[in-house]
């Protein structure tokens, strides 16, 4: 397995994507390293490859037809932009598609992709294995994202359609999770034209449709009872057409396939075809129709209402305290987050509707202000100095490393805007750090005047109620509440309340500051080149003066930690594309360490 550049000035390993692929061994990776426009189509034989854009670029891939297709028996293909903020644009002509599949071909992968024209992003033929993986990829042209005939765990997150797109997906699937999507058009989906099969009980939840191209379709068509539809918002304005519809065959319907949704604006709202059904919808709410509530063979159950949902805002379904949707959902589905990725439930039971109301943490990454900026699902305040429930009080924040190791490195907090505060970090380098995690109180303030207690409601309790989002870009986990500092007067470390650190002697703390020194270099390095964070990620093949840096950077940096003698750093990449780093240092009384890692780059 190795790694190609692909750049059209010629100064990659390539100057098109086709001259990668068809030189390309299985398991090969092909890196466009520019943001210009390549315009070929390419037939992918071999399985296992994989074409993305590096850091910071923003290439567009477009073609008078399909722009990449899949011979049958080809697995493994991986086709990714840098990063959710810059997606790869793919650009295939009308009627055709970015990514198509002939059969046979099972885990396929798109990531940060923008499809802006032709019919659809991925289109499969005949039955395909799975699993297929879609995730923040965005139709803003094209047709419909996903067409095809019979997907199998199909894994469809963080999706959009918008502009003159008109639906999520027109697909057959078997098994498989399509969720926290937001669909702006004339449907969210239903089955392609191909008889409709389902197996292993597909899941849709956490959607919000806002129709704004008008159309005579439904909403949402399901073909069979053994899809599960939850969590999910739908609005229209002009009270026609059907919301969510169980196109069902007689044979078919054991139970609800409806849970915990929130339809406004439609002609009917729920709507059946078939007279056994003994539920259709459960816990769910209908407002504002043209016909009714529930239509058809479908009919209202004793968890249903009619009532008004009181969004906040219907372009994102965000809900206020006072909205009727919260706490009065069903526990029966499980779903373990919003459509942001805030964790459900946050109060006393799910909401319905596709937004969980609370104060969370959405996302952390790092900024170009030395620090990591981070936005909350909704307003914050101070409410005083000290106060515990105060997300501009740094002793309720902590910064912990993947491994468990933290640093005092926190010098204050700064508003950016009613909903992200900024945390300053101290030392050198300390705005490139691998691996951050990030916690918070249990109970920070909202600009409502009003406390949101996460489960729990104590510091011991705080972890996991304020996990960031699957998406988060810098954090890897969330910790507990610690207050770890170091003492001005002596440098030494010091804890409050759980002895994560002894004095500055203790080898702990000593290895905790060689891992940072040589997996920092400031300004020029980054570890999370993916996030798009500062400097540049290091390249394979490696530059010698890449590795030279690193080697020279982090000596003088370990140097600098007291109580260090001497130390001896190396730094190289094996042939499989890791870059290794060793440190063999030697501490008073302490004696002899050794600190590495390996990792991709």
């Amino acid at each position: 397995m190795a790694t190609y550049s692909i750049r059209k000035d010629g100064r990659g390993d390539f100057t098109t994507i086709g001259a990668f692929v068809q030189a390309a061994e299985r398991g090969d990776e092909g890196r466009i390293d520019d943001s210009e426009v390549y315009n070929e189509s390419v037939t992918i034989t071999k399985s296992d490859i994989r074409i993305f854009a590096g850091p910071g670029q923003q290439p567009t891939w477009m073609w008078y037809g399909t722009c990449a297709i899949l011979a049958s028996g080809v697995t493994g293909f991986r086709l990714e932009g840098a990063s959710p903020d810059l997606p790869m644009i793919i650009a295939p002509r009308s009627g055709y598609y970015g990514v198509y599949g002939s059969g046979a071909n099972g885990a396929i992968t798109l990531r940060y992709l923008r499809c802006t024209q032709g019919w659809s992003l991925l289109s499969l033929a005949g039955t395909q294995p799975g699993p297929q993986t879609v995730q923040h990829c965005t139709a803003d042209g094209c047709v419909v994202l996903l067409d095809g005939d019979q997907y199998q765990d199909l894994q469809c997150a963080n999706c959009r359609v918008t502009g003159q797109s008109q639906s999520l997906f027109a697909i057959n699937t078997l098994g498989g999770i399509i969720e926290r999507c937001y669909v702006t058009g004339v449907r969210i989906g239903g089955p392609s034209a191909s008889q409709m099969s389902y197996v292993g009980n597909p899941i849709i939840r956490n959607i919000h449709f806002r129709n704004t191209l008008g159309g005579t379709l439904a909403a949402l068509e399901i073909w069979s009872d053994v899809v599960t539809v939850s969590e999910c918002t739908l609005i229209r304005s002009d009270k026609t057409e059907l919301g969510l519809v169980a196109t069902i065959p007689a044979w078919a319907l054991s139970r609800p396939v409806f849970y915990n949704c929130a339809v406004k604006g439609f002609g009917t709202a729920y709507y059946s075809t078939y007279s056994g059904a003994s539920a259709v919808t459960s816990h769910c709410d209908a407002w504002d129709f043209g016909t009714a509530g529930w239509g058809g063979q479908a009919v209202q159950q004793p968890t249903d209402r009619i009532i008004d949902p009181k969004f906040l805002d219907e372009t994102t379904g965000q809900i206020g305290a006072d909205s009727p949707l919260v706490d009065s959902g069903t526990a029966t589905t499980g779903t373990p987050d919003d459509i942001r990725g805030a964790v459900r439930p946050s109060g006393a039971g799910y909401d319905r509707g596709c937004w969980e109301l609370g104060l969370f943490v959405m996302r952390a990454r790092y900024d170009r202000e030395q620090g990591i900026r981070v936005d909350f699902s909704g307003p914050v305040k101070q409410v005083s100095a000290l106060a515990e429930d105060d997300a501009l009080n740094p002793a309720n924040w902590d910064i912990q490393r993947s491994d468990g190791l933290r640093l005092p490195y926190l010098l204050g907090i700064e508003t950016i805007s009613s909903e992200s505060v900024r945390l300053r970090l101290a030392g050198p380098g300390a705005t490139i750090f691998d691996g951050l995690g990030i916690a918070a109180s249990t109970n920070i303030a909202s600009a409502d005047g009003q406390s949101h207690v996460e489960p729990g409601g104590t510091e011991a309790q705080c972890v996991g109620a304020v996990e960031p989002p699957r998406s988060a870009d810098a954090v890897t986990r969330v910790i507990g509440i610690r207050d770890v500092r170091a003492d001005p007067q002596t440098g030494q470390y010091v804890t409050t309340d759980a002895g994560d650190y002894a004095l500055a002697s203790s080898e702990e703390t000593v290895r905790a500051l060689v891992y940072r020194a040589l997996s920092t270099v400031a300004g020029e390095w980054a570890h999370l080149p993916q996030y798009g964070g500062l400097g540049r990620g290091l390249y394979a093949p490696a530059r010698t003066a890449d590795l030279q840096r690193l080697v020279s950077v982090g000596r003088s940096a370990i140097l600098g930690i007291p109580g260090v003698q001497e130390a001896h750093v190396e730094a190289s990449v094996s042939g499989q594309g890791a870059l290794l780093v060793r440190a063999t240092v030697r501490v008073a009384n302490l004696g002899t360490i050794v600190v590495g890692y390996e990792r991709e780059v």
